[in-house]
């Protein structure tokens, strides 16, 4: 038993690194395999020659949640398995319709949302709505039923959402305004920066975001813009309650052109609007962002999910 103990720790030391032609560095086993590889990181401004790399694997830190793996085949790089998700959350994020607002944050709606988020809700509220000088903007909002809450002083940004929810709320200690009128205006409620070149000339973006909202006719409008080019995804649908929207960009043989189109699955069936060609440049740096638009300040319109990905092999 000593014997094959020792064996084991001397062929534990016989591991050794070493760094392939790529540059990866690799803890490679006495026996040349059984190895732990460790890529090197860059961002993709700065990524090498792939024709330097070819074969290679590297991280890229800033495409991705988290960064993401690519490798070359000695022309471009490509991501691991073809795909990487750019952003993903599943924290609600809406307009708050028409409505009053009491003391320390007490919430009346106007309009009864069609579920009660009692685990919590962005909503946007205009300025002065929450309390004497609040800024305009997305309130955290626990709800105990459809149209009765409380808002708390944790405001969402204009970057992606968060993937949790605030662990311990701000608590508004603040005289109510009384009642507010509910905003029109279109709402930026999520940005990701999409890194320059990552799409390449053939590469593609989809979209999947699934909405809930009064079930009516007046147009609630959900859009995402490239560089703030709406790229034909207007999404005014009127008598539905929830939609899920499926968008693809992808980019036309160049990384300044465009082919766009929009899939709309509903309570009513699903639909697929007429394809576009749009012109953003995609070989720089741009900002993605989603926006929520209501036509009457009665309404309302929440996303419940997004998830947006890049496609390129």
């Amino acid at each position: 038993m000593m014997q094959g103990f020792v064996r084991k720790l001397k062929q534990a030391k016989a591991a050794r690194f070493h760094r392939d032609p790529s540059g990866n560095l690799s803890l490679v086993g006495p026996d040349g395999g059984g190895y732990i590889t460790k890529a090197q990181s860059y961002t993709f401004a700065t990524l090498p020659s792939a024709a330097a790399f070819s074969g290679g694997r590297i991280f890229v830190s800033d495409v991705g949640l988290r960064g993401s793996y690519w490798f070359s085949d000695g022309a471009n790089f490509y991501p691991e398995n073809g795909s990487v998700v750019l952003g993903t959350s599943g924290v609600p994020s809406g307009v708050a319709p028409t409505g009053s607002v009491a003391g320390n944050g007490a919430l009346t709606l106007g309009t009864a949302l069609n579920t009660t988020y009692d685990l919590g809700v962005f909503l946007y509220f205009p300025a002065g709505a929450v309390y004497a000088g609040s800024a305009a903007g997305s309130y955290w909002c626990v709800m105990s039923s459809t149209t009765l809450g409380t808002i708390y002083g944790d405001v969402l940004g204009t970057g992606w959402p968060s993937t949790s929810v605030p662990a311990s709320p701000t608590a508004i200690v603040a005289a109510g305004p009384g009642a507010y009128t509910g905003s029109t205006s279109e709402i930026t409620v999520a940005t990701l920066t999409v890194r320059g070149g990552c799409m390449g000339d053939n590469g593609q973006i989809q979209m999947s975001i699934k909405d809930a909202r009064i079930n009516n006719a007046n147009l609630k409008t959900v859009r995402t813009r490239f560089a703030g080019t709406n790229l034909g995804f207007a999404n005014s649908a009127t008598n539905a309650s929830a939609i899920t929207n499926v968008m693809t960009v992808t980019n036309a043989g160049s990384a300044s052109r465009q082919f766009s189109v929009l899939g709309i699955s509903d309570s009513l069936g699903g639909t697929v609007t007429a394809p576009t060609y749009d012109s953003v440049n995609t070989a720089v740096d741009f900002a993605l962002t989603i926006t929520e638009q209501l036509a009457v300040a009665t309404d309302y319109v929440v996303i419940n999910t997004a998830n947006i990905t890049l496609n390129r092999s």
